[in-house]
């Protein structure tokens, strides 16, 4: 799917996909390792139940930052691809992650990094 096919998607479409289930996670990241990793929300969807649904906006950081200011929208499955749009500052922007993906990352505090990340997995 190109931009603007995902950009004008009113519903989800799933073709082939390759993983069962798509995951949101939100997770903290230490700035002087960033193999400290720690998952803190998850939201998981079943890629089955996607197909044909109104596209659902929500926040990436799944409310565990308070000053996001992006929501996303889950527009198409295909193979290992998530089709989504991204919309910032009423801005919206088609985007794809391809098995797993970081949708945002900001400051979270002096130590640490919160990060979006999309993912397809079985």
């Amino acid at each position: 799917m190109n931009e603007r096919e995902i950009l004008n998607l009113k519903k989800c479409v799933v073709e082939n996909p390759k993983g069962k289930y798509v995951h949101c996670n939100a997770i903290l990241v230490q700035t002087c390792n960033f193999n400290d990793e720690f998952y803190i929300e998850s939201k998981t969807w079943q890629v089955d139940e996607l197909d044909d649904q109104l596209l659902m906006w929500f926040d990436p950081y799944l409310g565990k930052y308070p000053k996001s200011d992006i929501k996303i929208a889950i527009a198409g499955v295909s193979g290992y691809d998530i089709y989504y749009i991204e919309e910032k500052d009423g801005v919206k922007t088609a985007k794809t992650a391809t098995i797993s993906h970081d949708v945002g990352i900001e400051k979270y505090d002096d130590r640490q990094l919160i990060v979006a990340r999309l993912s397809i997995h079985d």
